[in-house]
């Protein structure tokens, strides 16, 4: 068994075998692709099943370029090993991992294809504002005082209050009564 830690950024590329992908579908949950992995648990925002025939118009290296974010470079030379894929596969971000890292075990249900690596952003650079309108700074103004109540909507609320009550009490009465 292997130990490992997967690095941010990292996209793990795993062939499923027929009963574990049937067993996703029908269960609806990831927990025999966990054990299969050896992860404790995985973070199913993190994880894709991907069945072949569904990309196989686009193919599954312009599939990882667009949707992951992996480089092409990175794939030059796996045309053969993506060839012989079939049924479906798991992509795995780093994120679905556990902190944990996984222990790898020797199994049939998931291989391990392949690790690539997702083309991070680069961040933009930021041009400052050199107008005289951007310089400075913003105070924002205060909130109105609340102008206390007048004398007229405080008897309005009692004389509410004592139509309810009376309200309530004469229906009381009525169903006593009835």
């Amino acid at each position: 068994m292997t130990q490992r830690q997967p690095k941010y950024g990292e996209v793990w590329i795993y062939d499923l075998a027929y009963p574990l992908e049937m067993e996703i579908g029908h269960m609806g949950t990831l927990d025999g692709l966990a054990k299969a992995v050896g992860a404790t648990e995985l973070n199913a925002d993190d994880v894709q099943i991907v069945q072949l025939k569904t990309v196989e118009e686009l193919g599954l290296p312009a599939f990882l370029e667009m949707a992951y974010g992996v480089a092409q470079t990175d794939m030059a030379g796996m045309e053969d090993t993506f060839a012989k894929l079939s049924g479906s596969i798991a992509v795995l971000r780093s994120g679905a991992f556990p902190s944990d890292g996984i222990t790898q075990p020797p199994n049939d249900q998931a291989t391990l294809v392949t690790v690539l690596s997702e083309e991070l952003a680069t961040p933009t650079s930021l041009t400052p504002l050199t107008s005289e309108a951007s310089s400075g700074t913003v105070t924002p103004e205060p909130a109105p005082a609340r102008k206390p109540k007048s004398d007229a909507r405080i008897g309005g609320m009692v004389a509410m209050a004592a139509l309810v009550l009376m309200f309530v009490l004469v229906g009381l009465m009525v169903w006593i009564g009835g």
